[in-house]
Formats: structure tokens, sequence, C-alpha cells
């Protein structure tokens, strides 16, 4: 079976969007963001909390939901904060929460999961409650 030069040009095209090219008519290719950013309670963490941090060398860089970690029976925990903690170079794990009750509860279950499964890290559950920060460390 021969194509014509039309149906070459779009078979080919058509390849192309799929693998992620722009197509050869010239037409624009829509790039969605692959990863949400942070709310505005956690970039109020990053801002109050982590940069001081990390500028008086405590961490070292952090990253927003950059770790997530296998938990039982197939769950998964996803970090808002992580990064490395100074001298000891061990992983520290910070979960943000603002002040719904109903939405802290599932986060906070698989924070303390979390704290189970993977004593060698570090975890920590920040609220911002009363226009302050409370801190408590998630113990395995």
């Amino acid at each position: 079976m021969k194509l014509s030069e039309d149906e070459y040009n779009a078979l080919i095209s058509r390849r192309a969007m799929a693998a992620g090219e722009l197509p050869l008519s010239g037409g624009k290719r829509v790039i969605r963001q692959s990863r949400r950013e942070p709310n505005k309670t956690e970039k109020r963490f990053e801002i109050e909390k982590l940069h001081p941090m990390y500028a008086a060398g405590q961490i070292g860089a952090y990253r927003y939901e950059a770790i997530t970690l296998k938990l039982a029976n197939g769950l998964r925990y996803t970090a808002d904060w992580s990064a490395i903690r100074f001298p000891a170079g061990k992983l520290i794990l910070w979960e943000i929460k603002g002040g719904r009750p109903r939405q802290r509860e599932a986060g906070i279950s698989a924070l303390k999961m979390a704290a189970n499964c993977y004593p060698e890290f570090e975890f920590w559950l920040f609220q911002w409650k009363g226009g302050m920060w409370i801190p408590q460390e998630v113990l395995a």
C-alpha cells in the first residue's frame, strides 16, 4: 500500500505529537505543568521556616513533594517538604497543615504510618493555627 504525500505527512505528524514533539504543520502543543505548586500555608512555611534553616546551614537544599514513601498495602505517603539535616545527614520530612480538621486527619494518619515504617527518617508535623506555627515531632 502506497501513501500519498499528504497521508504520509499526517502520519508523521501524529507520531511526532504522540512522542511529545511539535507537529510538522506548525501547530502549537500545549505544555502542562507536571507537578503542583505549594499552597499558601506550605509557601508560608517555606519562607518562615525553611529559608532561615537553609541560610543558617542547618539543612541542605529542600524540595517540595519530592519524596514519596511506600507504606503497607499499597498506600503511599508524599511529604510536603524534605531536606537533609546537617550535620547528622538525616533525612527530614515535613507535613504542613492548616486549620481544617477534616483534611488533616487522613494526612496525619498516613504521616504516623510513614514514621512507623521508616524510623530512620525524621518526621515533623507543622500546623498553622491562631497565627503561629505549632510543631510536633512524629515518633515511630
